[in-house]
Order: structure tokens, then sequence, then C-alpha cells
């Protein structure tokens, strides 16, 4: 009571009070601001993933340019051709000697057996199998993945595979000891595997060697990809795969006679 008189009777007691009750106030409410904040990350980075696949598919490198004669069309001419999708890692393995992940995302989200995965920067594996609602992928630290990729200053091309050893580097081999190759030379994607498109990155190269008698490098490739801390991925749907792969498979099997 003593303070309500004192407050209510005194205009700067009264000033002082609402002063600092108004600071009190406000200290609380930012508190509560920053807590409900912290709680809703998930979601917030969700929604950013989400808008990330949608971007990652208006890319110009997403997009199939269309040829007429020998001269590219104007660019309202292209069609899409990658559509990137979102997905989190729910289980992953780096230390087995064929790595795999789960996705939290399977067939009724668009999700089908071989489309290329990354993690929005560089290559993380493809897809092996789908359910419903998760899917597994093929993890690029698995003596099954193999890819075609190219040294990005010079287009010169082989292939990738890991030797379950290190899970920070792959193997290149392929590329003939007549072509120019030096430690950090860049590592891309080639795009004519149908799983990822052009230019995406693999790594640096970290060391080259030649066994004796070999017409080609051995190529020693640090992964851009940190796969114990891969916790959310894109997967690629290539809308021409099945064109690609059709085509290619009547190439295969049709009996070439004298």
């Amino acid at each position: 009571m003593s303070i309500s008189l004192l407050v209510s009777y005194n205009d700067y007691q009264r000033s002082t009070f609402m002063n600092s009750s108004s600071t009190m106030v406000g200290y609380m409410m930012e508190k509560k601001s920053e807590f409900t904040e912290y709680f809703h990350l998930k979601d917030a980075n969700l929604q950013l993933m989400e808008e990330n696949a949608k971007l990652r598919s208006m890319l110009n490198e997403s997009q199939y340019e269309k040829i007429k004669s020998n001269e590219y069309v104007l660019d309202s001419n292209k069609i899409p051709q990658y559509t990137y999708r979102a997905a989190k890692v729910i289980n992953s393995t780096v230390q087995l000697q064929d790595n795999f992940m789960t996705i939290n995302r399977g067939s009724n989200d668009g999700i089908r057996k071989d489309m290329g995965v990354t993690n929005g920067t560089s290559i993380v594996g493809f897809v092996k199998d789908v359910s419903p609602h998760y899917a597994t992928i093929i993890s690029v630290l698995n003596k099954n993945f193999v890819l075609s990729v190219k040294l990005q200053k010079t287009n010169d091309h082989g292939l990738i595979n890991w030797e379950g050893i290190d899970d920070k580097t792959v193997v290149l081999k392929g590329i003939t000891v007549d072509a120019p190759v030096e430690p950090g030379d860049t590592v891309v994607t080639k795009g004519s595997s149908a799983r990822f498109p052009e230019g995406v990155l693999v790594g640096t190269v970290k060391e080259v060697y030649q066994k004796p008698g070999s017409m080609h490098h051995t190529i020693i490739v640090n992964l851009a990809t940190d796969f114990s801390a891969v916790f959310h991925v894109y997967v690629i749907e290539n809308h021409l795969r099945d064109e690609q792969m059709e085509l290619e498979a009547s190439i295969k099997n049709e009996v070439i006679k004298p």
C-alpha cells in the first residue's frame, strides 16, 4: 500500500516506476521472442530448403536449351530439365565399406531410383531404393558408387570411385598422362550420367602419380562434401533422363552385323 500511494501521488516516483516497469516488460518480451524463435528454427530451416530447391530448379544450368540448326535459340525457349527436391537425412553411415543414407522423402514426393543427390554445393550420392515415404541413398563413400567427372580447367574426364579407406578422398582414374593435372585443380561432374547436371562440384586434386607402365594418371581427390555433417540434401530429377537411357540402351542392345 505504501508503494502504491508513493507512486500514485508523486510524479517523480511514478515516472521512475513506469520506466523501470517498461524496461522489465520489454526485456521479458524480448527473451520470450528469442525462446520462441529458437524452437521454430527447424520449421524455418525446412522452409528455406524448400525455397532453395525451387530457386535451384530455375537456374540456367537446370534448363535444357533447344537447338535449331547450329545456333542456340533465345533463352525464352529453354525448358526445365532439372528439378530439385529438398529432403532431410534421418540416418547415415560413414565408417562402413558400403555407406548409405536414408532421407524422409519417397515416391509420394516424386523421388525415384537413380536420381542424383547433392548437399546444395557438392555431390552426395544417388537414390538406390524408394518407398512411399522414404528413400535410401548410395553415398559417394560406397564401393558401388562410380561417376564420370572432369577436370574443370581442361575438360579431361575420367571416373571416380571410393577405395574404402579415407572418408575424405576418392580416386580419379582414366585421365591420360599427357593431361596437365596439379594439386588444387577443381573436379566437377561431367554431366553424362543423367544423374547430375554438368559442373556440380566434386572436390579438388590432392595428389597425382603414375603407376609403372600406366598410360593414365592416378589422382587422389579431396571431396568437397563432409559426409559426417550432411543433414539436409537436394534430390535431383532429370526430366530427360528416361529419354537418354532408352536411347543409349537401344545402342547397347543392338547387334551390329558386318
